[in-house]
């Protein structure tokens, strides 16, 4: 038996993520899956499992969404580490009753996380215990406070049972460099995600070519207000700008009318909708900062190589990992100026490189299969 638990994550969020993880878990060679989750993500990742050979018990508990005013999202936060600690310790029973030797635990709040580094792993000595880490370090770095603060003193509890996972070996040599860690702490493995088969391919004809940033918009992290700026600032014939996703507030001021933003609101676009814009895009924009994505993967790199669009990105020590890794999935450039000089080019047909980038993607969909990446963690799980 397996025991798998996310401890964080309610509704539809880390979906992907959860059931491509169930997939690569290196362990669940017809052996049973116990998987321990809040109630709605436990049957959003049944749905995406519906037709896999994979044998899962589902173990939901309730627990609250974070969302509404200040003071709403505190006291949810509040709730969730509450619930987080008693799933916690019955996920550790569980696994001490039946005998299970490896739990996962794809993600846990901070509070959580330190409970468990400081009190339950000595309870448990014969219970290896794994953290998948996500983006909770960012805030570290750039909404340090208490609360995330936390999150250094429990990074740095060692326990002889417990290891890290890391998205990417990037981000574990970024986490290991910046927090001063013991690598044998940790191990890596890529950004689990359940690739569907290749999209007909699009040719690029220099006519309607069309630019998007994709996800959650917001100016303060990804700097997603720049398409904005891009777009206004340049004289272009054959290429378009538009945004397919939600805004956060601190976008608004930053809208004008040479960006096409119809689809774009202040709430998640369903996912068929999302995908049937993206479908029609010839490149993704993204203005991240170039000290972003340190520590965590970015989901929408992760969206381009789902649907085979190429990037054009700001280069950050995350990209050019990944660029070196994948080879030609398109452009990284070292500020805006470079940006409007590339997008300048592919408006004149100047670059002819598209098949090359969209041949490039559909192969990356290989280097970074479940299967590859099952191996990848078991190599690992000495």
């Amino acid at each position: 038996m397996i025991v798998i638990a996310e401890l964080s994550m309610t509704g539809n969020a880390h979906v992907e993520f959860n059931a491509a993880f169930l997939h690569v878990c290196p362990f669940n060679d017809n052996k049973q899956i116990t998987f321990f989750s809040e109630k709605k993500h436990a049957n959003a990742v049944r749905g995406k499992l519906n037709e896999s050979n994979l044998h899962v018990n589902y173990e939901p508990f309730n627990a609250p969404s974070v969302k509404g005013n200040s003071i709403s999202r505190a006291i949810a936060i509040v709730l969730k580490e509450i619930i987080g600690v008693f799933v916690l310790l019955k996920v550790l029973n569980y696994s001490k009753k039946n005998k299970v030797a490896h739990v996962f635990i794809t993600s846990a709040l901070p509070f959580t996380h330190w409970v468990l580094k400081q009190l339950f792993l000595a309870w448990f000595p014969n219970i290896k215990v794994f953290l998948v880490l996500h983006g909770e370090l960012e805030h570290i770095t750039h909404k340090p406070n208490v609360y995330y603060k936390l999150l250094v003193k429990a990074l740095n509890i060692h326990r002889p049972n417990f290891k890290y996972i890391t998205l990417g070996e990037v981000c574990k040599n970024n986490i290991i460099t910046y927090f001063k860690l013991n690598p044998d702490h940790f191990i890596s493995i890529h950004h689990p995600y359940i690739y569907p088969p290749s999209n007909k391919k699009m040719v690029m004809n220099n006519r309607g070519i069309i630019l998007a940033t994709v996800g959650v918009h917001n100016a303060g992290f990804k700097n997603a207000h720049l398409i904005f700026d891009i777009a206004s600032s340049l004289s272009l014939q054959n290429i378009t700008f538009k945004t397919i996703g939600k805004f956060e507030p601190d976008m608004l001021p930053y809208l004008n009318d040479s960006v096409d933003y119809s689809i774009s609101s202040n709430s998640m676009i369903p996912n068929d909708i999302f995908e049937q814009e993206l479908a029609q895009v010839n490149y993704i924009l993204m203005f991240y900062p170039k000290d972003a994505y340190q520590f965590m993967p970015s989901g929408v790199f992760f969206d381009a190589i789902k649907l085979e669009k190429p990037i054009i990105a700001i280069r950050n020590s995350f990209f050019e990992h990944y660029f070196k890794l994948l080879g030609n999935i398109g452009f990284l450039v070292d500020d805006l100026v470079e940006m409007k000089v590339l997008i300048g080019k592919l408006d004149r047909g100047e670059i002819d490189c598209y098949e090359e980038q969209l041949n490039q993607l559909h192969q990356a969909k290989d280097t970074l299969s479940i299967a590859n990446i099952k191996k990848q963690l078991s190599e690992q799980l000495t």
